[in-house]
């Protein structure tokens, strides 16, 4: 649990008790929702971009490590 989602809940739970509109409180909770996947999604892309880096890299010191073997032959 990341400390976003801990907040979440009693965000949800204060909205709850302050007996605000329907619409209100479901919009809110949509664009609680919204953020939270974008905030997943940058998380991911992140993630992403880190293996792509890492594949870049190993491929990299593979071919070197080719170049090397056939210039050693």
């Amino acid at each position: 649990m990341k400390p976003m989602e801990k907040i979440f809940p009693f965000i949800i739970f204060i909205l709850s008790t302050l007996q605000i509109t329907l619409v209100f409180r479901a919009v809110f909770i949509l664009v609680i929702i919204l953020v939270n996947f974008q905030l997943k999604m940058k998380v991911a892309e992140q993630r992403r971009g880190k293996v792509k880096c890492l594949i870049k890299m190993l491929t990299g010191r593979f071919i070197i490590v080719m170049e090397t073997s056939q210039f050693k032959a």
